[in-house]
């Protein structure tokens, strides 16, 4: 049993399944088409009318009617009960043990019976790309993540810190290979950013703050590659919509830890950097959006904080330079101003900020993320608090510039 979605909650679903699976509803109709009649996906009049519909439908303006559904579960490979619960039931669509019916069992003796299996077929993806690891994360089975986690199947975090990279942090799975074209839990676990993510969104919805930590849920493992005399790093690709919402909406336990600032060791454990998680601000809003206001105050808030005192620490730590170059008699005080400004730098996206100034007598190199906030509400607190992060955002960009105005 299982209650039915709205019709905006069915069309957002059913979009994010055709975009996966086929990049675009226009191709996805095109398959419609040739599934009813081989004759009809040729037709330009067909497609439109087809695409139009859908438009609806997946804009929740149009349900979606009984004669869809063969078609639609068929072309997705998923159930009725997926899509008119929006992921929330799903019922296995064949009774032979494969990545897809194994991640939807809850019983132990089909994981072991499948994971044992001589051809080691669980290592492997199936015809529709997806691994076990994969279903399992749409199935929200957290039970058979956390069987294999305790089984050491797989792992996403190693010990030893010289096998983290920009992609992982030293993911590794004990399930064995054998030639095969399909893509693998092993190539996931080194190419697919948000595998990760997406198992800890599991781990956050079944409260389980010990696998949270364990898999350094707060981490992003581009971190560990900053260099601090060059911060070209981006945090963009490991944005992950659905781990954002479930931190957003999870206990006080593990909210309250994401507002924790963390430390990472980085350029072979030459420096320590000190880090705030990156997507807070889009936890504050995804608060906004839910209504959440007392959590996107407290992230927000979290957030101004980290801001203000990136700005003392990089003010402190540049005028400090300034002085101690103008001091030396080389330099005008200008004339230091420029020549320090020149280690004071922003990565592309200006949301990290590093100060290295290689001169004698320099600092040790520091360096911090930063936050702006592009959203509005109708809430005049809420607004004053994103006013007052941007305010000290600018400010730490402004530094160099700020000194110039100095004697």
């Amino acid at each position: 049993m299982f209650v039915k979605k709205t019709d905006k909650e069915i069309g957002n679903y059913l979009r994010k399944k055709i975009i996966n699976k086929y990049g675009n509803v226009r191709q996805f109709c095109i398959h419609y088409l040739a599934k009813q009649n081989s004759a009809l996906k040729d037709e330009p009049s067909e497609i439109r009318n087809l695409c139009n519909r859908f438009s609806q439908i997946l804009n929740g303006n149009k349900s979606l009617q009984l004669y869809d559904l063969p078609y639609v579960t068929y072309l997705l490979g998923t159930s009725c009960e997926d899509i008119l619960s929006c992921g929330m039931k799903n019922v296995p669509i064949t009774i032979r043990l494969n990545n897809y019916n194994v991640s939807h069992s809850k019983n132990k003796k089909d994981w072991d019976e499948y994971l044992s299996n001589e051809l080691n077929i669980s290592y492997y993806a199936d015809e529709y790309g997806k691994t076990i690891i994969d279903y399992a994360i749409e199935f929200k089975n957290y039970d058979l993540i956390k069987y294999l986690i305790d089984k050491e199947y797989i792992s996403f975090v190693k010990n030893d810190q010289r096998y983290y990279n920009h992609l992982e942090f030293g993911a590794d799975t004990t399930f064995k290979p054998r030639p095969n074209d399909h893509p693998t839990i092993n190539y996931e676990f080194h190419f697919n950013k948000k595998l990760r993510t997406e198992v800890l969104s599991l781990a956050i919805i079944n409260n389980d703050l010990t696998t949270l930590k364990r898999f350094k849920y707060k981490e992003l493992p581009v971190q560990y590659d900053l260099n601090v005399f060059n911060p070209i790093i981006s945090f963009t690709e490991y944005y992950d919509e659905l781990f954002i919402d479930a931190i957003a909406s999870s206990n006080e336990n593990i909210f309250g830890e994401i507002l924790v600032n963390y430390k990472t060791k980085i350029m072979n454990d030459k420096y320590e950097v000190t880090w705030l998680y990156p997507f807070l601000c889009e936890i504050a809003v995804v608060c906004i959006q839910k209504n959440l206001i007392e959590r996107a105050e407290e992230a927000l808030e979290t957030v101004l904080n980290h801001n203000k005192h990136v700005f003392s620490e990089m003010r402190k730590q540049f005028l400090s330079s300034a002085k101690a170059l103008k001091d030396s008699g080389l330099y005008k005080w200008e004339h230091a101003i420029s020549r320090i400004s020149d280690y004071y730098n922003l990565n592309k996206d200006k949301n990290i900020v590093s100060f290295a100034p290689l001169l004698p007598h320099s600092i040790e190199p520091v360096a911090f993320n930063i936050f702006m906030v592009d959203y509005s509400t109708n809430s005049k607190t809420i607004n004053d608090l994103i006013a007052n992060i941007n305010e000290t955002y600018n400010q730490i960009l402004e530094i160099p510039s700020s000194f110039l105005k100095q004697e």
